[in-house]
């Protein structure tokens, strides 16, 4: 999950970032335990990054990893 979270940022290279959030995603679905996981993960990655494609790669995983918590 880290790797992944570390290719949508683009600070470890993949040809298609959207592909890792997809499966970021769906191992959320699968594993509801993991959700709270990856959130955390986003967020410690995020807090004092001051490149903003960071912040805008992962802002709708982000969301996302937010709306599946609550269903």
């Amino acid at each position: 999950m880290f790797k992944n979270i570390m290719g949508i940022m683009g600070d470890r290279p993949y040809p298609d970032p959207l592909i890792l959030a997809q499966e970021l995603l769906r191992q959320c679905l699968d594993g509801p335990y993991l959700r709270d996981e990856v959130y955390c993960q986003i967020i410690k990655q995020l807090e004092h990054n001051p490149d903003p494609y960071d912040v805008l790669a992962v802002s709708a995983c982000t969301c996302c990893c937010c709306s599946l918590r609550i269903v």
